[in-house]
């Protein structure tokens, strides 16, 4: 899961580095810095909330385990195990990609 808020002049998402798993986690005021070059506020600072910043899901938790564990089993048994190797990959990706869906919906809808 990455959290973000929306840049108040040029909506373009500010990533913010976080462990919090909830928005209560998080400090009630923070500064942060819009790093999109036309942005009329790049590189000065802008207050945010912890009610504006938003979680999302990572990028492609079963794409990458399917490349993974299908490389390696095409380097152990050639094509037959790239293929089994890409199908557990994916279930395993799914399974991340589902847990991480959950995180998202739960900070989403935290106060």
């Amino acid at each position: 899961m990455r959290l973000y808020v929306q840049c108040q002049y040029c909506r373009n998402k500010i990533y913010i580095n976080s462990p919090a798993q909830l928005r209560g986690e998080l400090p009630f005021q923070f500064v942060l810095r819009c790093q999109q070059i036309g942005c009329s506020v790049y590189g000065r600072d802008a207050f945010y909330t912890r009610n504006e910043v938003f979680a999302e899901t990572n990028v492609g938790g079963a794409v990458s385990g399917a490349i993974v564990l299908g490389a390696l089993g095409a380097l152990v048994a050639g094509p037959i195990g790239a293929v089994i190797g890409g199908l557990i990959g994916s279930k395993a990706g799914s399974n991340t990609d589902e847990l991480d869906r959950k995180a998202v919906e739960r900070f989403n809808s935290s106060w």
